[in-house]
């Protein structure tokens, strides 16, 4: 896996915005993901031209600053992610073999794995940085599967829970909904969990078995 990410720092909070997690050497599309914050990934080194070149072939109608983006380290959640979206956690012995990218959002960005720390900067915090925008991520997910992960943190702060609001209801209303139809009713499992649960949480087993079967279609 490599990770490329937008990360941007101003009045001294650092925000990782839109990621990218690509498996092999394709640049294709294989889904999105949504969680809450960014975690322990940090930023290794600038982005190359040619990297940079293929992610402009990604969001062509997005105008990209290519000092904005840096190459970044694999946190677990991402480990956990790649997992999810190859099926290991409920595979009979076959995976999926990913070869693309998956986009990687939050509801919000600031780029601290400890989210009561992130919650705390986040407090009178007026960046146009911080909350994710439903309406423009929304276009980026194409008609490829997306990934709810955010757990409950949608319900904590009421910007956030509109946007989420939103995503979910596309993601109702899309080809590739997996989820139960009532946004209630739904735990939106994050990584991280997923990875410590999996084996013993039969509901969670059956969203994760909802998912893969996106991709076998």
């Amino acid at each position: 896996m490599k990770v490329y990410a937008e990360f941007i720092e101003e009045n001294g909070v650092t925000y990782r915005k839109t990621t990218l997690l690509q498996f092999g050497e394709s640049w294709e599309l294989i889904g999105s993901a949504v969680l809450k914050n960014p975690g322990s990934s940090k930023p290794l080194a600038a982005i190359s031209d040619e990297s940079f070149k293929q992610i402009e072939y990604l969001y062509p109608t997005t105008k990209l600053k290519q000092s904005d983006w840096y190459n970044f380290s694999i946190d677990s959640t991402m480990g956990f992610l790649e997992k999810i979206f190859n099926g290991s956690y409920v595979a009979d012995g076959t995976k999926i073999e990913l070869n693309g990218v998956i986009q990687l959002f939050n509801l919000f960005y600031i780029n601290d794995p400890d989210i009561k720390s992130a919650n705390i900067k986040a407090l009178n915090n007026t960046s146009t940085h911080l909350v994710i925008d439903a309406e423009s991520t929304i276009k980026l997910f194409l008609n490829k599967p997306v990934f709810l992960g955010w757990r409950f943190e949608y319900v904590n702060v009421h910007e956030r829970k509109i946007q989420a609001e939103r995503i979910f209801d596309f993601v109702r209303r899309s080809e590739n909904m997996y989820l139960k139809e009532n946004m209630v009713d739904n735990h939106f499992y994050h990584p991280l969990y997923i990875n410590r649960a999996s084996k013993s949480n039969k509901n969670l087993i059956e969203t994760l078995k909802e998912f893969n079967s996106l991709f076998l279609k």
